[in-house]
C-alpha cells in the first residue's frame, strides 16, 4: 500500500518527472488493473458505504436521508464496478484513437495513460464519506485530465502539434463514458432511496 501512496503522490505533485519514470516501466496491462485498479476503487467505493449508510445524505428541506444496509452495501459494489468499468473503458478508447493522432496504440501504454490519470479521481474518492462534498471529487477528476495531457507526448508519444486535438477527443469521450457511468449508478440508487442528483 505504501508503494501505491508514493505513486499517488508522484504523479500529481511530480506529474512530468514520474510519467517518464513511468515509461520506462514494462508494465503489462493486467497488472495495472490488479494492483492498482482494483485496490483503489475501493476507497471510493468504502467511503461511499460510510457515507450513504453512518453519514447520510443531505436533503435540502427534508433533512438527511441514511441508506439501509444492504442497499448501501450494494451501491457500494455497483460504484466499485462502474469505477472499473469506466478506466478499461477509456484505456480502450485511447488504443483506437491513438493511432489517428500519430499516437502509440499499445495497450500497456494506454493503460498506463488511463490508471494514472485517474488516480487524483481514486484517492479523492474518500471524499464520498462525507456525501455533501461529493462534487469536489468530481472535479479532482479534471487535474487528472491535466496529468493525461502531460503524459500523452512521453507515453504514447503523441507529436507536439497534435496533443491538443488528441486531448479534446479524449475530453470529450472521458464525459460521455462518465455520463453512462453515472447515470447507471443513479438509477439503480434510486432504487432504494428519493430521488437525488446524478452527482451527488
Amino acid at each position: 500500500m505504501n508503494e501505491i501512496i508514493e505513486r499517488i503522490k508522484a504523479i500529481v505533485l511530480r506529474t512530468r518527472q514520474t510519467w517518464e519514470e513511468i515509461e520506462s516501466e514494462e508494465t503489462p496491462a493486467s497488472r495495472l488493473m490488479v494492483h492498482y485498479v482494483l485496490v483503489l476503487a475501493a476507497v471510493p467505493a468504502l467511503a461511499l458505504f460510510i457515507g450513504q449508510w453512518i453519514i447520510g445524505i443531505h436533503i435540502p428541506f427534508a433533512g438527511v436521508y441514511h441508506f439501509s444496509f444492504g442497499a448501501s452495501v450494494l451501491l457500494s459494489v455497483i460504484n466499485y464496478i462502474v469505477i472499473v468499468a469506466m478506466i478499461w473503458a477509456v484505456a480502450r478508447i485511447l488504443m483506437f484513437v491513438a493511432p489517428k493522432f500519430g499516437s502509440l496504440g499499445d495497450e500497456d501504454a494506454c493503460f498506463k495513460m488511463a490508471v494514472y490519470s485517474f488516480f487524483p479521481y481514486l484517492a479523492a474518492g474518500v471524499i464520498f464519506i462525507i456525501p455533501s462534498f461529493s462534487v469536489i471529487v468530481y472535479l479532482t477528476a479534471l487535474y487528472g485530465l491535466y496529468i493525461m495531457y502531460l503524459g500523452l507526448p512521453i507515453i504514447l508519444k503523441t507529436p507536439e502539434e497534435k496533443t491538443i486535438p488528441f486531448m479534446v477527443v479524449i475530453v470529450v469521450a472521458a464525459i460521455m463514458v462518465f455520463v453512462i457511468g453515472n447515470s447507471i449508478f443513479t438509477v439503480i440508487r434510486g432504487l432504494f432511496g428519493p430521488d437525488l442528483p446524478s452527482i451527488q
